[in-house]
């Protein structure tokens, strides 16, 4: 299954949290945004040993600061009154081995409490190199790419190639439940599993006074922490919408960043059609199709990246870990 889905599904997540870009990450010296060293120049905030969540068994609830519990708590309220959103994004991909900066542009749409899409677009002009604290990025543009949650599936759709893939969501994740599983990651997600989940502290950024609150959280399970070892977060204290968040790979050869440049609510139903569908034209070719099972126990979940956490053979393309 795709990897970068992860990312994808992400920036879904904190789609209701679109607001003016403030300061961000790695994106260079664009104008009002200030960077902070990328993951291989800067060691993680969070010191405490994280143990991974043994499967079968309930997971551990992590004890924060009474400032993020607060932080947490009101971001819980702010998120349940969000009921459609839609907007514009950017998105940066590092990669440090072979020294490459990927850029995409896009539009997003949220409907609670399980539906979704994010569209990638290569952006129109781009510089041919960009440097991050001593490091040159030779720049190129990402391919044409929609992420779609129906409710019931999720999509991965190469527009360049005309491919892609599906996973089914099992029945007892859709719906209303759907905010009890790690699907949502961070949005719509109550205070209490967020802290048996991820091991969160605040981070250097974070400057109440200024507006902003700056979030590190290093994830439990152990799923979660083969697809990436940090994530940031930044929220603006008005609303608690994030303006923009930041993931660092498994290996730490890689960080995404997605900056939301755009936000509105939503009241009027979706026209002329619902962006959540998931209708492909005829020459749209299938890859991988995972289904769900019959029936899950506890040790089984749907994972960030949209997996079911299982060995499984799709189509004779892909094996699912």
């Amino acid at each position: 299954m795709h990897r970068r889905l992860i990312a994808h599904i992400l920036g879904l997540i904190v789609i209701p949290g679109c607001l003016a870009t403030g300061a961000v990450w790695g994106q260079g010296q664009a104008p009002g945004r200030s960077t902070i060293p990328p993951v291989a120049n800067n060691p993680d905030p969070i010191q405490r040993p994280v143990q991974p969540a043994q499967q079968g068994q309930p997971a551990e609830k992590h004890e924060v600061s009474p400032e993020l519990e607060q932080i947490l708590v009101t971001w819980e309220k702010y998120s349940v009154k969000l009921t459609k959103l839609e907007g514009a994004f950017e998105k940066y991909d590092y990669d440090f081995v072979f020294k490459i900066e990927k850029r995409s542009e896009g539009r997003y749409y949220y409907e609670e409490p399980d539906k979704g899409r994010m569209d990638f677009f290569p952006p129109k002009q781009l510089p041919e190199t960009n440097e991050t604290r001593g490091v040159t990025f030779q720049v190129k543009p990402n391919y044409t790419q929609s992420w779609i949650c129906t409710g019931k599936e999720i999509l991965d759709i190469n527009h360049d190639e005309k491919t892609y893939n599906m996973v089914d969501i099992p029945a007892r994740f859709q719906g209303q439940n759907i905010i009890e599983s790690p699907l949502p990651f961070l949005f719509g997600m109550k205070a209490e599993e967020m802290k048996k989940r991820y091991l969160m502290t605040l981070g250097d950024m974070h400057n109440p006074q200024k507006g902003v609150i700056h979030i590190v959280a290093a994830p439990l399970h152990p799923a979660q922490q083969r697809e990436y070892r940090r994530i940031e977060v930044l929220l603006n204290t008005a609303d608690f919408l994030p303006t923009a968040v930041r993931l660092w790979g498994a290996s730490g050869n890689n960080e995404t960043v997605y900056v939301f440049t755009k936000h509105a609510t939503r009241k009027l139903p979706w026209l002329p059609q619902s962006p959540f569908q998931g209708r492909l034209p005829a020459a749209y070719k299938l890859l991988v199709h995972e289904k769900a099972p019959p029936q899950m126990n506890n040790a089984q979940k749907i994972l960030p990246n949209g997996q079911i956490e299982r060995t499984a053979q799709g189509n004779g393309r892909a094996t699912v870990q």
